[in-house]
């Protein structure tokens, strides 16, 4: 029996794990949303009460309530202004939970469009590297790190783009 014991244990750890895994993908994708969405209050939720956000050539933000501000003040209010469009793709997450399911670290790719009637669009291509914790039960982003490897205009392309 202690061996039918001990692999259900491992197999409970494993789908927790999953399962933590799968919650940090959403959390991901939320914060992704809500910054396509201009939605600041919802994407400032995301982040822990002291987590932070630091944007490579942008700035370092302290605090939930600083990277609201951040936001409003960088954005303006109202949400989503047509004819404007930003589509934050993020891809190939790789997810790392803590052995305690306390924490994790999650990477993955920025691919950003940005684009707008009245001005010219771009590209933003960059890494995110992520902490994450739980906090009160729910995951929530403790550092973001966003490191911009490149961004080109649609019209110069990104084959133009002079290296950093």
């Amino acid at each position: 029996m202690a061996v039918v014991e001990d692999r259900l244990g491992a197999l409970e750890a494993r789908v927790g794990q999953l399962e933590d895994e799968a919650a940090i993908r959403r959390l991901q994708m939320a914060y992704g949303y809500y910054i396509d969405e201009f939605l600041w209050d919802n994407t400032a939720a995301v982040f822990a009460v002291n987590g932070s956000k630091e944007l490579s050539r942008i700035g370092n933000y302290i605090g939930r309530e600083r990277i609201r501000a951040s936001l409003f003040a960088r954005y303006g209010r109202g949400g989503r202004r047509a004819p404007s469009m930003t589509l934050h793709q993020k891809t190939s997450p790789v997810v790392t939970v803590a052995a305690d399911g306390r924490s994790a670290r999650i990477r993955e790719k920025l691919v950003q469009f940005n684009s707008a009637r009245d001005a010219g669009g771009s590209y933003i291509m960059g890494v995110y590297e992520n902490t994450v914790v739980r906090e009160h039960g729910v995951w929530k982003i403790l550092r973001m790190d966003l490191d911009y490897a490149w961004s080109a205009s649609y019209i110069g392309g990104w084959a133009r783009v002079t290296p950093a």
